[in-house]
């Protein structure tokens, strides 16, 4: 704030919306995301001699991925943050705030730098999706992927204070022991891997070096803090998809990638694939499904009454039913393969399967035990009802915690279940209906 008021007095004075702005801001300890876009929206405070926006069209006239990002960016001046920052406000807008005293102060290839390291920041989901625990390590990490991109462009810099890897960065002031240890952490790691692998070696480092979290902002141009009120709805997550599959089509389609290298492009390819790994999803929401047993042990000790009373000891067994669709739309050879994908679930659990089409065949439901080899076998061939089976789970719903369809998702939406519900649709089929409940298509 002290920067940002000094560089004030050198440079020209603001309006005077501009200033009660400012002496409301100084009040504040903490910045504030919601409240700077609704004073800019407010007040737009904007009236300065630095202009973003003609060095943003600079960065874009050769960089046509990042031009399609910046569509969607708001773009907000403000004197709270020293340097500059990127978030999502209230799940719904990106916001890219910058201090104008401080972007004046970088040259235009640092401007550039600078730009494409917060652009880059939103791409990669560092805000969204991928943020870690420990903070300070994963705001380090997600620098050090992103510079070692960047520094290797032409005509583009990074302040000399900027996470590189392989290089020793810039302190400024006294120099602690704790920041010299990181900066040759930091030297000795070898560049363009990703921001997880920067965090898993960083933590490594740091407990072999008995480095504490750091209390001072290390090589850092940008502010990270902001990303703490970022919720993780998936609806800003979905958004942000959205929007860097909308770029990646585009700069495919007129190949105007600019600077970002062939495997980055893979990379993003692949973070907004819809392919996903349906059977990690199916022992997610199984696992999700788990209810708690309790039985009287003497190995456990009673913590009211120990060594007088045995203890309570919890075990943990899923208490699934699975709804096998065998109407005339499933081929046998989708059954042969609903029967293979059950074979390797109950390597680790056991659950009820309940056959079905318009009706459930009850002379037929059986207990599929744990690691038991069940041959497949079709026993109806009508049409596809859900309500046969999911009436038949709530007529039992004391008996199970969860109940997934395996299906080809041909038929009406069905009444609402009494414990979690979820369907796996085969690889061509898809479900004729919206739905709240867990839907994994199968691949």
């Amino acid at each position: 704030m002290k920067l940002a008021q000094n560089l004030q007095k050198k440079s020209l004075m603001k309006p005077e919306k501009s200033n009660k702005i400012l002496e409301e801001n100084s009040k504040n300890t903490k910045f504030d995301c919601a409240k700077e876009l609704e004073n800019y929206k407010k007040f737009h405070l904007g009236e300065f001699k630095y202009n973003l926006n003609e060095h943003i069209l600079r960065l874009l006239h050769d960089e046509s991925f990042f031009c399609s990002i910046s569509r969607y960016v708001t773009k907000i001046p403000t004197l709270s943050l020293p340097t500059i920052g990127i978030t999502v406000v209230d799940n719904d807008e990106i916001v890219l705030f910058y201090n104008p005293f401080f972007m004046e102060s970088l040259i235009d290839s640092e401007n550039r730098g600078v730009l494409k390291h917060e652009f880059y920041h939103v791409i990669f989901f560092h805000i969204t999706s991928r943020k870690k625990d420990k903070k300070t390590i994963w705001n380090i990490a997600t620098d050090l992927a992103i510079n070692s991109i960047i520094q290797s462009q032409e005509n583009i810099a990074l302040p000399k204070c900027a996470l590189i890897p392989g290089e020793e960065f810039e302190i400024s002031g006294e120099a602690s022991k704790e920041a010299i240890m990181v900066r040759k952490i930091i030297a000795s790691f070898p560049k363009n891997k990703h921001s997880e692998w920067y965090y898993e070696n960083l933590i490594k480092e740091f407990k072999k070096h008995n480095i504490q979290i750091l209390q001072v902002r290390i090589g850092q141009f940008d502010n990270h803090e902001i990303w703490d009120e970022v919720t993780e709805k998936e609806f800003s997550n979905d958004k942000l998809k959205s929007i860097i599959e909308k770029a990646i089509k585009e700069a495919d389609n007129n190949n105007q990638w600019g600077s970002v290298p062939e495997y980055v492009r893979e990379e993003l390819r692949k973070l907004i694939s819809n392919k996903v790994d349906w059977k990690k999803l199916l022992r997610r929401f199984c696992g999700i499904s788990q209810s708690a047993e309790y039985a009287n042990s003497f190995k456990k000790i009673n913590r009211k009454y120990p060594y007088i009373h045995p203890g309570r000891k919890k075990s943990h067994a899923a208490r699934i039913a699975i709804g096998l669709d065998q109407s005339g739309s499933i081929s046998n050879e989708m059954l042969a393969e609903f029967f293979g994908e059950l074979s390797m679930l109950s390597k680790n659990i056991s659950f009820t399967v309940i056959p079905f089409d318009s009706h459930v065949d009850k002379k037929h439901i059986f207990a599929w035990r744990r690691r038991q080899n069940v041959s497949a076998k079709r026993v109806k061939c009508g049409g596809t009802d859900f309500d046969a089976p999911t009436n038949y789970v709530n007529k039992n719903s004391s008996s199970f915690d969860s109940f997934i369809i395996l299906t080809d998702g041909a038929a009406a939406k069905p009444i609402n279940c009494n414990v979690k519900r979820a369907y796996i649709i085969s690889p061509n089929g898809k479900l004729c209906f919206e739905t709240n409940d867990y839907v994994i298509q199968m691949n």
